[in-house]
């Protein structure tokens, strides 16, 4: 049974056992030479739900909340934290109950992530707030799927970003005030590209891989391309990672039967392997500023691009032949 309420300003939800409640937040107050904040929403999250073994002794049950929150704060928005200096985010623990204030955009990256660490048997697709994120999860990623055609000869961006829209009947936003750094991109910046019926990830990429190539001092992967609301956005990588949760306890299980016992552990290895693979720089682990990766119960909760995204999904998938 779901209730639904909206009551003067209040928004309140009761999910199968889970209770998550909604509470329309006051804009922090603006802090000194730092950006006023964007509106936020409180969520009090019953976390409970989200872990393998409710029942645990009490020291158990706080090393995994506490390792729960500590992914969540890695993985979503890392530095809009207050615990890392930022002013658009903060994560209450009070016993076990996770009390986030955050915008709306942070809050459905957790929601995506506590879907995919719940139990199996819970049905949070029928929940109005879980269908919400996943509903639109879906519609953003179908929009790399659409097939298009594009023949530019050198065409300055800005006008290719809007041809590109027109085919696709999506907004294409190129956030250039982000890439402001880069002396070289700007909205004059000229795409050539003869693409015939392919899909749009794959402009994207010659996109981006073409802006990247101009700058003498980019480091690859440093600009990146992401689906956010129903469009598409051209920018800074890290202001475009998505967190995706990838279970991959058949591949650190048959390694534990092959490897010596003194070796590493298996999901430790697996874990250096996709660092060392895929866009190597721009991990955090490495000192870069992008992607992020962890794991909770057998699962790899990565924080990265979409690009990174595709080539990790490659690479598990070699694994499992």
């Amino acid at each position: 049974m779901v209730a639904y309420h909206v009551r003067c300003g209040m928004v309140a939800v009761l999910l199968a056992g889970t209770s998550v409640t909604a509470i329309a937040g006051e804009a922090a107050e603006e802090e000194a030479e730092k950006a006023p904040p964007v509106p936020t929403i409180t969520v009090v999250y019953d976390i409970e739900a989200f872990v393998d073994e409710p029942e645990q002794s009490d020291e158990k049950w706080e090393k995994q909340r506490d390792g729960l929150a500590s992914t969540l704060r890695d993985l979503v928005e890392p530095y809009d934290w207050q615990r890392a200096g930022g002013n658009q985010a903060s994560l209450e623990r009070e016993g076990n109950y996770f009390v986030v204030n955050a915008p709306f955009g942070h809050h459905r990256q957790i929601m995506t992530l506590l879907e995919a660490l719940a139990q199996p048997t819970r049905e949070l697709g029928k929940q109005k707030i879980a269908e919400r994120v996943r509903q639109d999860r879906l519609e953003d990623e179908a929009i790399g799927r659409r097939r298009v055609s594009v023949t530019w000869d050198a065409m300055p961006m800005h006008e290719a970003a809007k041809a590109l829209s027109e085919q696709l009947g999506v907004p294409v936003r190129v956030d250039w005030s982000d890439l402001e750094f880069y002396e070289f991109v700007d909205e004059d910046f000229s795409i050539t590209l003869h693409l015939q019926d392919v899909p749009v990830e794959q402009v994207l990429d010659r996109i981006v891989e073409q802006m990247e190539m101009v700058e003498e001092f980019v480091i690859a992967g440093e600009i990146a391309y992401g689906y956010v609301h129903g469009a598409i956005r051209i920018g800074k990588s890290e202001e475009l990672t998505v967190v995706r949760v990838y279970d991959v306890r058949d591949i650190v299980d048959e390694a534990a039967e092959t490897i010596d016992e003194d070796a590493d552990d298996p999901m430790w290895l697996l874990m250096d392997a996709i660092r060392d693979t895929v866009d190597p720089y721009n991990w955090r682990w490495a000192g870069g500023t992008v992607s992020s990766l962890t794991d909770f119960n057998g699962r790899l909760l990565v924080g990265t691009t979409v690009t990174n995204h595709k080539q990790i999904t490659l690479l598990l998938d070699d694994l499992r032949r």
